[in-house]
């Protein structure tokens, strides 16, 4: 048996995984449809009545799979840490976690949980799947529109300085994606210092210019790849 927390609900990330898996002789267990499903502007919410997957209820069920002596474990990061993998791109602050406990856990916090939890026995076999992130929400999603998407990727497309070895690092990295900057990256100034503040987008819809606080939070933690549907 293995437990499996997929992408989101769409066919390539389910279905055809569960096909797969069973074509190789596994069986696969997997949470409720409608903890890891992704909803559209205008579709029905999730029964946490949000557009994304239900990461304490998921966080749950993992733990519930170890109790029940599963060894084999592939999740994605995307699902347990944002809700799926449009919820990813999201250009939000943190959200934490309530469990079903009351106890409220940070992104951070979460991830450590869930390796601290299958960690503690050694036969446990862990595959953790996780994307590059794309830098462009997804339209129909969250309240974004076409313009917000052209203005993103206008914003995440300009030309900035190619960095290599002892210069690669977050701190000059986040230095060429400053807040609410709106002319050429060549005339910015170079900063290492990383705000600690809320994810706040700064732009006016349509106007091709975009600003992002704190990109050293969500954005550069870890992520994630376009994929087909979203």
């Amino acid at each position: 048996m293995i437990a499996y927390v997929p992408l989101d609900d769409r066919p390539d990330n389910a279905e055809r995984v569960v096909y797969l898996a069973e074509s190789l002789g596994y069986e696969l267990a997997m949470p409720e449809r409608d903890l890891y499903r992704t909803r559209l502007d205008g579709q029905p919410p999730n029964e946490n009545g949000t557009q994304y997957g239900d990461r304490g209820a998921l966080y749950e069920w993992v733990a519930k799979q170890e109790a029940a002596g599963c060894d084999r474990y592939i999740l994605s990061l995307d699902q347990l840490l944002s809700g799926g993998l449009v919820s990813s791109r999201a250009m939000t602050g943190e959200n934490p976690v309530t469990l079903s406990s009351g106890e409220t856990l940070v992104e951070a916090e979460l991830l450590t949980a869930v390796i601290d939890l299958l960690a503690a026995d050694e036969n446990n076999r862990i595959w953790l799947l996780d994307t590059v992130m794309r830098l462009a929400a997804t339209t129909g999603y969250g309240g974004f529109g076409l313009n917000e998407y052209n203005a993103l990727r206008t914003y995440g497309m300009a030309p900035r300085p190619h960095l290599e070895g002892t210069g690669l690092t977050i701190g000059n990295i986040v230095a060429d994606y400053p807040l609410g900057r709106t002319e050429p990256p060549s005339r910015w100034r170079r900063r290492s210092r990383c705000r600690r503040e809320p994810w706040r987008t700064i732009w006016p819809p349509g106007s091709g210019s975009c600003g992002l606080a704190t990109p050293c939070s969500k954005l550069w933690r870890r992520r994630r790849t376009g994929s087909s549907g979203y």
